[in-house]
Parts: structure tokens; C-alpha cells; sequence
């Protein structure tokens, strides 16, 4: 979870470096569940025989994290008052700015 700029931290009696961390906000109007997953990548590539002095064998396993985002609305709205397409693209800009604050470790 490195990757999230988490720091270890032992909790609940667990490991230090959790695999996966869930965060929810809400209010009354809007909320949102940020999911962190570490995953890694394993990455084989077996090559031929008659290929293998040309192209070298590849055998490695790269970390990465899953960041799921569900951003949603609390209070009742009328179908004719939600243009999805409006809201979608206002919310991208928000969920982008939000995101880059946790993955960089800081707030506003």
C-alpha cells in the first residue's frame, strides 16, 4: 500500500501493510467509497526455443493498486432534473482532484 502513500501501521491486530483499504464519505446530498487494493502483476513470457539467444526470457512481477471510486448521490432527484452526461463530466473533475490528494499523501 505503499503505493497509496500509506504508511504501515499495525491495526485492528493485523498486518501492517494491509491488501486492501476502504474509505466512505457522506452527507445528505452526495457520497462517495474510495477502495485501495495492492495487487502485483506477474508477467511470463515464455520465448521458443530457436528465439531465446534473440529475445530474452521475461519472468517478473510489477506491484500495482486498484483504485475503484463509486461516487453517487444521496438525496432524491427527479429523472428530469439529472442530465448524466453534465454530471458525470462535473464529477470526473472532482473525483480526479480528490484522488490525487489521497494518492499523494495530502489533504487541501
Amino acid at each position: 500500500m505503499m503505493l497509496a502513500n500509506l504508511k504501515p501501521t499495525k491495526r485492528f491486530n493485523s498486518s501492517e501493510s494491509p491488501t486492501e483499504v476502504l474509505f466512505r464519505w457522506e452527507d445528505a446530498q452526495i457520497g462517495a467509497l474510495v477502495r485501495l487494493k495492492a495487487e502485483t502483476l506477474d508477467i511470463k513470457l515464455a520465448v521458443p526455443h530457436e528465439l531465446q539467444e534473440i529475445v530474452p526470457k521475461v519472468d517478473k512481477k510489477v506491484p500495482g493498486l486498484t483504485l475503484d471510486i463509486d461516487y453517487y448521490t444521496v438525496a432524491p432527484v427527479e429523472r428530469e432534473q439529472w442530465n448524466s452526461q453534465e454530471w458525470l463530466q462535473q464529477k470526473f473533475r472532482v473525483i480526479r482532484k480528490e484522488v490525487d490528494g489521497i494518492l499523494q499523501g495530502g489533504g487541501r
